[in-house]
């Protein structure tokens, strides 16, 4: 029963990842274990297919046909860096200026490069176990080299939290009726200091991370201060209005209470209702 359990959940790993890959993709059929690492992948999660970095033609049902070099076929890159930084050019101009690129013990690898941490297929999300993982495989005996890498990570996250907490803030003005146009292009310039801290994380340099841990503050801050002040403005419109509408809903009863009374005293058939009740 166990066995079968664990072959169903092979199964519906593989039809997922097939799905994920897309119904033309005829790639699984000769690198099925390929796509199951694949399947666990932050290339998955982005959507980004066999082609998008091995070119071919992924439709093709013969692999002479699929790994055609017009089709700018690619097996294996001779140069991770460069073969990467087509997508992740950041990453790679920032890397190079790092304390890994081209700095490694020949007795332990043969370069360091893009997959030595992120791998190939199988490439993770990470995160601070992701982290603490890949480092300290390396750096266990020097754990103070882990500051820098950690550091980028905890203010990623902290940008993250500001940005949640921006858009948070602009939702609930603008459902109100508010325009927020500064407080968006602002949000969105902390977006793209943000987007920025990934990339700039691979040159490792604590004085960089500094310096945009100061300047994504220095925005966020100011773009959550003109949004915490709207907010407050409306909050204090609010209490200013409250004796007007308690006075127009006391003025509303008053009418109703009015108007019930003049009904009840409007005569029936040329009588008021008093005298209605003494002739009955």
């Amino acid at each position: 029963m166990r066995l079968t359990r664990i072959a169903v959940l092979m199964l519906l790993v593989h039809a997922h990842a097939r799905a994920e890959t897309g119904a033309a993709n005829e790639c699984e059929k000769c690198h099925e274990l390929e796509l199951q690492a694949y399947a666990r992948s932050a290339h998955r999660i982005a959507r980004t297919l066999c082609h998008d970095c091995h070119g071919g033609n992924p439709a093709a049902l013969r692999k002479e046909d699929a790994h055609r070099a017009e089709d700018g076929f690619v097996a294996r890159c001779d140069d991770p860096i460069a073969f990467c930084g087509r997508c992740h050019e950041g990453v790679a101009e920032h890397y190079q200026r790092g304390p890994h690129y081209d700095r490694f013990d020949a007795r332990v690898f043969d370069v360091m490069t893009c997959t030595t941490c992120h791998h190939y297929h199988d490439v993770e999300e990470v995160s601070e176990v992701w982290l603490k993982v890949n480092c300290e495989s390396c750096h266990r005996v020097e754990p103070g080299r882990l500051a820098a890498g950690l550091r980028f990570f905890e203010l990623v996250r902290l940008g993250r939290a500001k940005i949640s907490a921006l858009e948070s803030s602009e939702a609930w003005l603008r459902s109100r009726g508010f325009a927020c146009v500064t407080e968006r292009d602002q949000a969105q310039t902390v977006r793209g200091l943000v987007e920025a801290i990934g990339p700039l994380s691979h040159a490792l340099k604590e004085e960089e991370c500094r310096k945009a841990e100061g300047e994504l503050a220095e925005l966020a801050g100011k773009t959550l201060d003109l949004l915490e002040e709207k907010e407050r403005a409306y909050q204090g419109a609010l209490v200013a209005l409250l004796p007007a509408w308690l006075l127009a809903a006391w003025a509303a009863v008053a009418l109703l209470r009015t108007a019930r009374q003049y009904s009840l005293s409007t005569p029936k058939n040329g009588c008021s209702y008093a005298e209605n009740t003494d002739e009955s």
